[in-house]
């Protein structure tokens, strides 16, 4: 079923939560590290779809982030899109042109599940850093 209803089905079925909304003191905030924490509003989810299609080596991962910050500056940033591009060209289209995101780019305020699912470094490396 890596095809139509039956994919987006499987996809819908995969969704866990990773990092689930919490009430926050403002001790709590201060020790996130973010110092717009306070703005952010306090219900922050994240919730991610990991799949392995059929005949894929690889999993993919979906992931629908609520109230969470995603600041798009760096997009403004010419060396850094215009790099992103040139690879994508040099590769003759066969690289997909990823803007490397710097840490911290990402930023919200949850309880990160740790059974494992969560893992900043590698599943958002960007993650309030």
């Amino acid at each position: 079923q890596d095809f139509g209803a039956g994919l987006v089905k499987r996809w819908r079925d995969a969704g866990e939560e990773w990092c689930s909304p919490a009430s926050y003191s403002k001790e709590d905030l201060a020790a996130t590290g973010v110092p717009e924490a306070h703005d952010l509003a306090l219900d922050s989810k994240v919730v991610c779809h990991k799949l392995r299609q059929n005949k894929h080596s690889a999993f993919d991962n979906l992931c629908s982030l609520s109230n969470v910050v995603f600041n798009l500056g760096q997009l403004a940033e010419k060396d850094v899109t215009e790099l992103a591009m040139k690879k994508y060209v040099e590769s003759k289209h066969e690289k997909l042109p990823y803007v490397p995101w710097r840490k911290g780019v990402l930023r919200g305020a949850c309880v990160v599940n740790t059974d494992g699912r969560w893992e900043a470094k590698d599943a958002f490396p960007l993650w309030n850093n």
